[in-house]
Formats: C-alpha cells, sequence, structure tokens
C-alpha cells in the first residue's frame, strides 16, 4: 500500500536485559521492524537515560528528549506511557500520541485493580492521546475503553516470533522428539489475574489421575508459588488426588525452554479467560508440542477443549499423550502455517499496521483541517462584527 514517505515514529521501549520477564518488550522490539518493513523511519525510544545506555539486541534505544521531541510524527505507547508533562509538548509540536494495548487493559487494571487491588496507582488517564489500538483477542473491551477514554479505538494485528524462543537454544533440542517417552504434564499460567490462572487445567489433571493414573508421572503446575500464602488455593489444591499422592508439584515461573529441556512439559495445559492469544500456545505450535487450550483462535490446533470443560480438557490430554506421536508431523506442519498469520515477517501484518499509520496521520490532517477552518469562521465573523453599519438616510 501506499505510505506517506518521511514519516517517523518512536515505539516506547524497554532494553534486552529482561527479554522473559515481560511479552511487551518483545512486541516492542517486532513492532519496531514491523513499521521499519513497511518504509516508515523508525526508532526504539525511552525517556529513561539508563535504558538509552543499553540496546534491544542490534536497536539502540534513543533517548527522548525535549530536543529531539519534535523530529518524530507519531508515537507509539508500548512497554510505557510518556510522562504527563512530555505528551502536551508533543501535540503542540503536531505530534500524534497513540497507545497501544497488548495487554489486556479492561479486565486487568480496570476491573481487576479497582476490585481486587485499591491501593494500586490508577493507570494513566489516555483522554489526551489521540488513539488506542489493541490486539484483536481484546476486542470485546473496544467499545468500553472507547467510551471509557471518549478516543477512537482500532485493532491492530497480533504479532510473534520464534526469535527469542531459539535465540540461545538449538531449536531441534526443543521440539517435539517423539522417540522420547512421554511422562509429565505442565501448567504454565502467570496466575497474576483470573485471565490466566491453573485451576481448571488442575482439575483437568485430576480427572485424568482419577481415570487413568498410569497414563503420566507427575505434573508441574508452575507459575503456582505465587499462590502459597492463600489459604483458598491450598484447600483447593488439598481436595486433589494427584496432589495427595505426590504426583503434582508446584514451582515457581521458568522459561519454556528451560522445562523442555528438562523433560518436565511433554503435554501442556493451558486455560485462559478473555486472553485468547499467548505466547506459550505460539511457541508450544511452533515446536510441535502437544499443547491442549481453550483459545478459540486455535479451535483447529492442538487439543481444543471448551471454556471452563474440565472433562473435555481431561479428554484432551489423554488423546495428546496417546496419539500425538502418531500426529506429530502432521499437526506440526499445519500449526506453523497457523503460527506464520503472526508473524511480523508476514505482509498482511505489515500492511495492517501501516493501515494504522495512514488512519493516524489521515485523522490528524482532519483535525488540523477542522480547527484551521474553525478558526478562520471566527475570524470572518469578528470582522463581521467591527464593520461599520451604514447610515440610514
Amino acid at each position: 500500500m501506499k505510505i506517506t514517505k518521511g514519516t517517523k515514529i518512536g515505539v516506547t521501549s524497554m532494553d534486552d536485559t529482561k527479554i522473559w520477564s515481560n511479552g511487551l518488550y518483545q512486541n516492542a522490539y517486532h513492532l519496531a521492524n514491523i513499521l521499519s518493513a513497511a518504509g516508515y523511519d523508525c526508532d526504539m525510544i525511552t525517556e529513561s537515560k539508563e535504558i538509552s545506555e543499553n540496546k534491544f539486541l542490534e536497536k539502540e534505544i534513543v533517548l527522548l528528549t525535549d530536543d529531539n521531541l519534535g523530529d518524530y510524527d507519531i508515537i507509539f505507547e508500548v512497554v510505557h506511557t510518556l510522562r504527563d508533562s512530555t505528551v502536551p509538548k508533543f501535540k503542540a509540536k503536531g505530534g500524534i500520541v497513540a497507545g497501544i494495548q497488548y495487554g489486556n487493559e479492561f479486565m486487568i487494571d480496570v476491573m481487576a485493580d479497582s476490585i481486587y487491588r485499591p491501593e494500586k496507582p490508577p493507570r494513566v488517564n489516555k483522554q489526551d492521546r489521540d488513539a488506542v489500538l489493541m490486539s484483536p483477542h481484546f476486542d470485546f473491551s473496544q467499545q468500553a475503553i472507547s467510551i471509557m477514554y471518549d478516543l477512537d479505538v482500532k485493532v491492530c494485528p497480533y504479532i510473534w516470533s520464534p526469535k527469542f524462543l531459539v535465540m540461545h537454544e538449538k531449536e531441534e533440542e526443543l521440539r517435539f522428539d517423539p522417540e522420547k517417552e512421554m511422562k509429565s504434564i505442565a501448567v504454565m499460567e502467570s496466575n497474576l489475574y483470573f485471565v490466566k490462572t491453573c485451576h481448571i487445567p488442575m482439575l483437568a489433571i485430576e480427572h485424568v489421575y482419577r481415570e487413568n493414573p498410569e497414563l503420566f508421572e507427575y505434573a508441574y503446575i508452575v507459575g503456582s508459588k505465587i499462590l502459597e500464602p492463600s489459604k483458598g488455593f491450598i484447600r483447593f489444591a488439598n481436595l486433589l488426588n494427584v496432589k495427595k499422592d505426590k504426583k503434582m508439584f508446584f514451582e515457581p515461573r521458568y522459561r519454556f525452554p528451560f522445562l523442555i529441556k528438562r523433560g518436565y512439559s511433554d503435554v501442556i495445559v493451558s486455560h485462559q479467560h478473555y486472553n485468547a492469544l499467548n505466547y506459550l500456545q505460539l511457541e508450544a505450535m511452533y515446536l510441535g508440542k502437544p499443547f491442549v487450550h481453550n483459545s478459540h483462535y486455535f479451535k483447529d490446533n492442538g487439543y481444543y477443549y471448551h471454556d471452563f470443560n474440565a472433562k473435555d480438557a481431561a479428554a484432551q490430554i489423554k488423546n495428546a499423550f496417546e496419539n500425538h506421536k502418531n500426529v506429530f508431523e502432521e499437526k506440526m506442519e499445519k500449526d506453523r502455517e497457523k503460527v506464520y498469520e503472526y508473524h511480523p515477517d508476514n505482509p498482511k501484518n505489515i500492511e495492517g499496521y501501516a493501515e494504522l499509520v495512514e488512519w493516524l496521520l489521515e485523522k490528524r490532517a482532519k483535525e488540523n483541517k477542522k480547527s484551521k477552518l474553525f478558526i478562520q469562521g471566527k475570524q470572518k465573523g469578528s470582522a463581521k462584527a467591527k464593520k461599520p453599519r451604514r447610515k440610514l438616510l
């Protein structure tokens, strides 16, 4: 598509010292590459001097200052928002500020935090921004966010690449091995909010254990250490025979490659609620790993169960253990085709972001024209008011 040449864009970013701590950091890197591939002049930027002294892989991170603020036409807030004092300065120079929601802002920051974490500082008010972009799996909140911030909200492409997954590991060492005995289950939800928790997977594992106790040896509930202080969670876990029989273990968060190489994740079981696109799904699909999930985006991939149906999830766990070795090549080929839909190099994603950039530029041009006409109208009205009246004879 035709783009506005010479458009300079900044993407707020983090350095590469914490690549695995938050998916937003990878998002910012991929977005900068996509915008560059589309033909725009794009920088990863920050207002932190400390961050700017590092890089994100091969990319410099530009320190945003009053001196270079006017160089940018658009700033996308991805990893962090701009300082309160920066936004009016940038907009006064004709700049466009758009927030990008790669995280589940409405369910987490608006609903959950207001109820469960009332002491947490409120999110930045985006009403002084120009627009909000959001990942497609959050489009259920599109109208709500639009009303809340009184802004136009558009859906942007979801992006993921295996680059970071295999950056420090040999891909063949991570890929599913049909010669290896399958004996473990891993649940890898963050358990930070109710949108991604281990409860349904634990119940599914319990049901499998009751019906087929010999099917697996161990189940690792990764990321559950954070729940140890919860008496409610302990009471819930103590209901399960698989836990009583010391077949289920509760672990802190680990990187996916770490778990694979240690044999802790022969079958992966996931559950999400209003958070249907996640890196874990795409990582598992890319590597040909048996992945039991409830994401409607991947109904034809992995081992799908609907919603909160724990018994259906259990049936899919059994299916994965018994049949995946026979079908993994066919499944992996199909899964990788699906994964490419979200790849930063996919022309559809590059064009999708280019269309959003051009929409923002056109939106600003229309607003400027409307503002100019309004000012001209006021000036004409003022001139007419000062014109002396003709005397009547």
